[in-house]
């Protein structure tokens, strides 16, 4: 991948679900409105609960920079369905890991996630503050 745009808006996406434990959908879809002032607030499409979380001041600059060509999403560009979205991301995730030899059949943004959940079990979260 050699478009520095696309660049950026793939390490934002990645950043954004290493640093908060979000679902692919739920980051690609997420609206700027949903990380004004440094916080991020969610309801979660799988469960329906609530979720807020401060985001790093890092993590929001760089959240806020990113450029799709609409300026209520942060990564969607609102032009097609959100699952037509979320596959595409993926499918250009799928490609760069495969270019770097890490993608695994079956195990792809997951990976991001886990990375959060490491880091909170590694600061001393509970199971139950890692969830919530």
């Amino acid at each position: 991948m050699t478009d520095p745009v696309k660049v950026s808006r793939f390490t934002a996406l990645i950043h954004l679900q290493v640093g908060t434990g979000l679902a692919v959908r739920e980051a690609v879809q997420a609206e700027r409105e949903n990380i004004k002032d440094g916080w991020l607030r969610i309801k979660r499409q799988k469960t329906g609960k609530d979720v807020v979380q401060k985001l790093d001041a890092g993590l929001h600059k760089e959240l806020m920079a990113v450029l799709n060509g609409n300026p209520r999403y942060v990564f969607w560009d609102g032009n097609i369905l959100p699952t037509s979205a979320v596959g595409i991301w993926l499918r250009d995730l799928r490609q760069i890991m495969s270019d770097a030899c890490l993608w695994t059949k079956g195990y792809l943004s997951q990976r991001f996630r886990d990375t959060f959940v490491d880091y909170m079990y590694g600061q001393g979260c509970s199971v139950g503050e890692i969830a919530a």
